[in-house]
């Protein structure tokens, strides 16, 4: 591969001096090529041009200096390397030289091929460097930038899901508690009934999945706060199962429920609602036909609940990805729902300070186990692992 060759310009008004500097590049070898402007008004041309990998000034330039030939460079927007030359009394103006940003100041009195070219070499290398740090900041600042945008289009999104589904839950809501007088009214009728019944079904499973939409949008961002107060859990793991009758009647699942006693602790309890109908809901729609069995106790830290089915299963390496939004182990075609329930739960947990297990196999159902810390304490979640 052939060696990189590196343009230098001169500007300097003494040919002689031109000359001189000549011969130590022609010492320096193929890998630097340098040209000459012999007025300062040349000079600032060829600088605007932007062209050299390199500059050096001489520091008389008739009645102008270096030092204002380096300003100017600045001024065009040339970011290239400038060397100042001096002669052996002019070793004052150093500082006002890197002041002015010059990249290094030689005396040209003492002036080696070997001197310059460690210099330009040594110059030019850490504009480089330079310049891909910049590079590097401004694809920094252009991500973060472009991040910023993502977030405010992702905030933008959960506005619209949450106004439409509470839109979409206004109707339902009456629509429901009307199929239900519909229902009692057409007792006589069994053909009307298994429509109603079906519209019934239908308009909740609706419900559901609008109900889903409103989740997701308020823990997004972990933007929902907790409520806590002390409550048992047992009586309320008792309640929610209550509630859910019907759909484990649907399921042809029957709900077993074994708690040791009393199990108080301090926790949102509409939150912990939401996760024990997320479980059992998921419980009844992959374990249809088989027992549901639901276990509450004490631990030594916290609470255990575990919801227990003896459906399809999951597969090993689905396990992880479970708990994600939108993800579910299954096809969605055979199973229904927008595969929200386990990542709100989740949420709804860790937020607590605690976590969700789950132990599966294929064909052998599922068990998902709740830990909780009884009172506002952020539990280990290195001990919390999904396996």
């Amino acid at each position: 591969m052939a060696e990189e060759v590196r343009r230098v310009l001169l500007v300097d008004d003494d040919e002689d001096e031109f000359i001189v500097t000549r011969d130590l590049f022609a010492e320096m070898g193929p890998s630097y090529e340098l040209s000459w402007a012999k007025t300062y008004d040349e000079g600032l041309r060829l600088l605007s041009l932007c062209e050299a990998d390199a500059y050096m000034f001489d520091y008389h330039l008739g009645a102008r200096t270096g030092i204002e030939l380096l300003r100017e460079a600045k001024g065009v927007g040339c970011r290239s390397p400038i060397l100042i030359l001096t002669g052996a009394g002019d070793r004052n103006v150093d500082l006002e030289a890197m002041q002015a940003g010059a990249a290094d100041f030689l005396d040209k009195g003492q002036l080696t091929a070997a001197l310059l070219e460690r210099s330009l070499r040594y110059a030019i290398e850490r504009r480089k460097a330079e310049q891909k740090l910049a590079d590097t900041n401004e694809q920094i600042r252009a991500l973060q930038e472009a991040e910023k945008q993502l977030h405010a289009a992702v905030r933008t999104r959960d506005e619209f899901l949450s106004i439409a589904a509470h839109e979409l839950k206004t109707p339902l809501t009456p629509l429901v508690l009307l199929l239900a007088q519909l229902q009692r009214g057409l007792r006589g009728s069994t053909e009307m009934l298994t429509l109603v019944d079906t519209a019934r079904r239908q308009t909740s499973r609706l419900a559901d999945l609008i109900a889903g939409l409103i989740d997701v949008t308020t823990l997004n961002e972990h933007a929902f706060a907790l409520n806590r107060e002390r409550f048992d859990l047992a009586d309320l793991a008792r309640r929610v199962a209550e509630r859910f009758h019907p759909q484990a009647e649907s399921a042809r699942c029957e709900v077993v429920i074994e708690a040791a006693g009393e199990i108080p602790g301090n926790w949102d309890r509409f939150r912990i609602e939401q996760v024990i109908a997320n479980l059992l809901s998921n419980a009844f729609k992959y374990g249809r036909g088989k027992p549901v069995e639901m276990r509450i106790s004490h631990t030594d830290d916290g609470v255990r609940l575990s919801v227990r089915d003896h459906g399809i299963g999951i597969a090993k390496e689905n396990v992880s990805r479970i708990f994600g939004r939108f993800e579910r182990a299954v096809s969605s075609r055979h199973y229904g729902g927008l595969g929200l329930g386990l990542y709100v739960a989740s949420e709804i947990v860790e937020a607590h300070g605690g976590c969700i297990l789950v132990q599966s196999e294929p064909g052998c159902g599922s068990v998902f186990t709740v830990l909780l810390p009884r009172d506002e304490q952020p539990r280990d979640q290195a001990a919390c692992v999904h396996h």
